[in-house]
């Protein structure tokens, strides 16, 4: 079942003519069957059908449009296979567990720990102290995971000036996810420079920066985020979240 509604979904909206929609949604509903996905290939075979007017192909054509947006739209916002979320779908998730990462920091580790967990749990969580962003990526990865499960961490790749490591990185969504850290010897300058650097060498569609600025180098981080976020590079699109400690 692994990609198929995503290969649906990239064909049919490069679709053009009555014929080839007809012929594709005809294929696709025969591989769903064959999968044990029946009850999809109805859904799929019913918003495909439209208006054949006999006497305008004109009006078979719009009908055949709307059909099509209508089964867009029902795969972009409605399907969840697996391993599959429409890309846009999956850059609001991961947007939204990077949001609320302090929630789940708290939970974890600062909130007062249930009584009849284990000794094991109750000494070692009150220990946790996020000192960097490999502490940071340990932290986030499985939550990521959870969702993406073809979520991976860092690797190493020769952008032609240098050695670019990426954290968390989502191939079937096109995203890279970059932790940063403050440091005591890092200034609100250098973290910019090094944001902006990484916006220019990495080629993934989508570039999410995380940082746990325990340092407090960022002096006001409305107007940090503002300088990046939801900005175009390309045909990159640049996203920030910001934690300062004090959020804990």
């Amino acid at each position: 079942m692994e990609g198929i509604m995503k290969e649906l979904y990239d064909e049919i909206s490069e679709l053009n003519t009555v014929k080839e929609y007809k012929d594709r949604i005809s294929q696709y509903v025969t591989k769903l069957k064959q999968q044990g996905l029946p009850d999809i290939a109805s859904e799929i075979n019913s918003l495909s059908e439209f208006y054949v007017n006999k006497l305008s192909k004109e009006s078979t054509f719009d009908s055949m449009k709307q059909s099509q947006t209508s089964l867009l739209n029902y795969i972009e916002n409605h399907i969840y296979f697996g391993e599959e979320v429409a890309t846009n779908i999956g850059i609001s998730i991961v947007r939204k567990i990077i949001a609320n990462f302090h929630l789940f920091c708290k939970s974890l580790y600062k909130d007062s720990i249930h009584g009849k967990c284990s000794a094991e749990i109750k000494d070692n969580l009150s220990k946790i102290e996020i000192k960097n962003e490999y502490d940071v990526q340990q932290l986030m990865y499985p939550l990521i995971r959870a969702v993406f499960p073809d979520a991976r961490l860092e690797k190493n790749e020769d952008s032609g000036h240098h050695t670019v490591r990426e954290d968390i990185v989502i191939d079937s969504q096109n995203i890279i996810i970059e932790l940063k850290c403050s440091r005591k010897t890092m200034n609100e300058r250098s973290l910019s420079e090094e944001v902006a650097a990484d916006i220019v060498h990495y080629n993934n569609k989508y570039i999410v920066f995380y940082i746990y600025d325990k340092e407090n180098v960022i002096k006001n981080p409305h107007n940090f985020k503002k300088t990046y976020e939801g900005k175009m590079v390309g045909d990159k699109q640049i996203y920030v979240e910001i934690l300062q400690p004090t959020l804990l």
